[in-house]
């Protein structure tokens, strides 16, 4: 009964390990607090009419969770962000080296560009399709 105890106790152990890395998971609007760096590039990409546009700028909406992805050998954060209480059609995805030496963007809003996604940072054919299909 003993042994069975302490193997329950280290399976939760480990277990909580576990959840300890996934919790290290962050939301899109936590960007500035995790990676200000990354923050900082991506508003000063974004013209200046669009840094009135707060859920945009500041990154101050619904967010899936930041991921990590390696697009032509290099590592980058990924991160979707949408206006709040209306994401169809407005939405921002962005690309982003770890230190922030290459950042890339997509720009999608309802009656803006005809609905089309608008990309910042020059991105590259391989950063538009992972961007494009974190916008959709």
């Amino acid at each position: 009964m003993k042994a069975l105890r302490l193997l329950i106790l280290a399976g939760c152990t480990f277990g909580f390990a576990g959840v300890a890395s996934a919790g290290d998971d962050f939301y899109g609007y936590a960007l500035a607090q995790r990676y200000p760096n990354v923050f900082k590039a991506y508003q000063a990409m974004l013209p200046k009419a669009y840094k009135k546009i707060a859920w945009l700028y500041k990154l101050d909406g619904t967010s899936d969770p930041v991921t990590s992805q390696t697009i032509g050998g290099d590592d980058y954060l990924s991160v979707w962000v949408c206006k709040p209480h209306d994401c169809g059609g407005n939405g921002v995805a962005i690309l982003s080296t770890l230190d922030a030496s290459r950042v890339v963007a997509e720009v999608q809003m309802d009656g803006v560009n005809g609905g089309n996604g608008q990309y910042f940072g020059n991105p590259s054919n391989d950063e538009r399709a992972e961007l494009d299909a974190r916008i959709q």
